[in-house]
């Protein structure tokens, strides 16, 4: 648990770099494109590799709260990109849920999704 989150630590800080001096260069098709590209990745390449590993399980609270945290979330932020324009109130928004996705999933899973 610790290992994988300091590495997504580190990666999402380099990522954010790469999203964010876009944007300050006077380009934030670009880093909203990082962001598309990035989930797309996530849910197609890294998912897809997982599959190729063979038949796994996915135990109930990634059906019944992660994943559905998942899609909301993301269909907002999708809302909010269709709208054409990025408002600071839907960053507060859209960080507002993910700090909230934490707590809960902290409060009354106890952790990420992992057995041992």
């Amino acid at each position: 648990m610790f290992g994988a989150t300091v590495a997504t630590a580190v990666l999402t800080v380099e990522d954010l770099f790469l999203t964010i001096e876009p944007v300050r260069r006077g380009a934030p098709e670009i880093g909203v494109g990082n962001v598309v590209g990035s989930v797309l990745f996530s849910v197609t390449g890294k998912i897809g590799v997982i599959a190729l590993a063979g038949s796994i399980g996915i135990g109930s609270s990634v059906l019944v709260w992660h994943l559905p945290v998942f899609v909301v979330g993301t269909v907002l932020a999708a809302y909010f990109i269709h709208t054409g324009r990025l408002r600071p109130w839907q960053g507060y928004v859209l960080l507002g849920l993910y700090v909230a996705y934490w707590v809960v999933s902290f409060v009354v899973f106890g952790g990420a999704p992992i057995e041992m």
